[in-house]
């Protein structure tokens, strides 16, 4: 039997932290829709997700004054809201700190399923991206991954299933 610190049913995750036997979460039908990402230049950042991952402008841009702009980029269902603000810092001037990306609370990456981790570090970064992990496996989760950086230094992390062991 193989130990992992990472519960996996959603029985385990439900012992694991506190919720008894009742594996139903209060929330009905959840699901990712929307993650909202602050940026300093909006153009550029909906180039960068459009050209390296995929994604296709579902609104915007949208620059209703001169303080603000928006868009909407949509890929399977999952979108992520681009929004520049005057004046707005980026996380390491704002928050400088030793350590990695966790070493501050709040969303600290982005993180997508992709069907080869190699190909598409070796792909991304033949385009300029800059890589902050090269592929590395992650047996206790029985994943491959690898980070990169957006623009503006956001962690975007690729993931992808290690190959189950022959048994």
């Amino acid at each position: 039997m193989r130990f992992s610190i990472f519960p996996t049913s959603a029985r385990a995750m439900s012992m694991a932290f506190g919720r008894g036997d009742d594996p139903i979460a209060p929330v009905r039908g959840l699901r990712p829709y929307l993650i909202g990402i602050s940026v300093g230049d909006l153009d550029a950042s909906m180039r960068w997700y459009a050209e390296n991952l995929g994604f296709r402008v579902e609104s915007g841009p949208v620059r209703p004054g001169a303080r603000a702009g928006f868009a909407v980029l949509e890929q399977d269902g999952f979108r992520l809201e681009l929004v520049e603000m005057a004046g707005s810092l980026p996380r390491a001037e704002a928050a400088p700190v030793r350590g990695s990306a966790v070493s501050l609370r709040g969303v600290f990456k982005l993180a997508f399923l992709v069907d080869d981790v190699d190909a598409s570090h070796a792909a991304l970064r033949a385009r300029g991206v800059g890589v902050r992990m090269a592929p590395s496996d992650s047996p206790e989760t029985g994943m491959r991954f690898c980070l990169v950086e957006d623009p503006d230094g956001n962690v975007v992390q690729l993931y992808a299933h290690l190959p189950s062991p022959a048994g």
